[in-house]
């Protein structure tokens, strides 16, 4: 049980940080299309 709850709090906090850039680079090519658009 130890080494599980080891392994999964690394685990998620990869996840949330991936998610994080996956979002911010979607957030620059909706900025920068917009812009462009305009």
């Amino acid at each position: 049980m130890k080494v599980n709850t080891r392994i999964r709090i690394p685990v998620r906090y990869v996840v949330e940080n991936t998610i994080e850039r996956i979002e911010r680079r979607l957030h620059r090519l909706t900025h920068s299309t917009l812009s462009t658009a305009k």
